[in-house]
């Protein structure tokens, strides 16, 4: 069944909070809740193929691992990441990246209130003195420009929201597919519209408890997206009050993802997600070319005492 019915340029929490669900027995709420004194390990697999027109595809690959652990206080909750281990290889050869090895110095908190919206990111600040101090003058200015501390700290909401904030109060049927539409930014400076479908395709019992199996697909082509809600596109655009002429453009984006997570908590079992951007970019001194890149991230998690 499809419901929901958003407008473009809303947050994502609110695309969301905005459809109305009946009461069914088989409704799924997602709650922050947890354990204080957890500690759970991170492994992450980031697979990038970047494909520029005219040139050889090149193939990233990021592996990571990562100590998180969470106490309560008297906001809300401490969350504290301590990466480590992490590689970097590219078309199958290990490059050391000055970046990642800075990272690993590293202890990154977030603070958040009861509900797991963010407060504060800290951490960050001190990017900047292990570059100017740890890498030669030249690499340091590089980096400095690409990586500041409000670019990091960015990112790492944009995460959290994507992974727990944004979940937070949400109430899902079971079956039900909701749908609507976002502005997203993209790494070109560009913004397109893009569909947001979502849908609980399971529930079982993980090590830990009862978990769910959350799917989640963007699109800005509607062929593909109706193709994926097996909907005609007439009556998707209905549902999200949009005419076809909102995604328009050359530059195309698809994302999809399954997350097995514990509702009643919001941690993570595991997730697998595949993205893919197609977009012209402008080169100096050579033109217009297109590239693609196709992205898969993996996580694995580890609760080594238990949840």
């Amino acid at each position: 069944m499809l419901r929901g019915v958003v407008t473009p340029g809303v947050a994502f929490a609110a695309l969301f909070t905005a459809i109305c669900l009946p009461a069914c027995a088989q409704q799924v709420v997602f709650r922050f809740d947890p354990p204080d004194g957890l500690t759970y390990i991170q492994h992450l697999t980031i697979t990038k193929i970047t494909t520029v027109e005219g040139l050889a595809p090149r193939t990233d690959v990021t592996t990571s691992r990562t100590e998180v652990s969470i106490r309560e206080s008297d906001t809300g909750f401490t969350v504290t990441a301590l990466p480590s281990d992490i590689e970097f290889t590219r078309n199958g050869e290990k490059v050391d990246n000055p970046l990642l090895s800075l990272l690993e110095k590293l202890a990154i908190s977030i603070e958040t209130d009861q509900q797991g919206q963010v407060l504060a990111v800290r951490g960050y600040d001190r990017l900047a003195t292990l570059m100017d101090s740890l890498l030669p003058p030249a690499v340091s200015v590089t980096l400095s420009g690409q990586f500041t501390e409000e670019s990091m700290v960015s990112d790492e909401i944009y995460e959290w929201n994507d992974h727990f904030a944004d979940l937070v109060g949400w109430h899902l049927v079971v079956g039900d597919i909701s749908v609507g539409a976002v502005l997203m930014g993209l790494g070109n400076g560009e913004e397109i519209t893009t569909l947001v479908a979502t849908q609980i395709t399971d529930t079982t019992t993980c090590e830990y408890g009862p978990c769910v199996v959350l799917r989640l697909k963007y699109g800005s082509d509607l062929d593909e997206v109706a193709l994926f809600l097996e909907t005609p596109i007439e009556e998707i655009l209905e549902t999200v009050e949009l005419t076809e002429e909102a995604f328009g453009g050359d530059t195309k984006f698809s994302s999809e993802s399954a997350r097995v997570i514990y509702p009643n908590t919001l941690l993570y079992e595991s997730e697998f997600s595949s993205r893919v951007f197609d977009y012209d970019i402008e080169l100096p001194g050579v033109g217009t070319k297109h590239v693609t890149q196709d992205e898969t991230r993996e996580y694995r998690f580890e609760y080594p005492d238990g949840i």
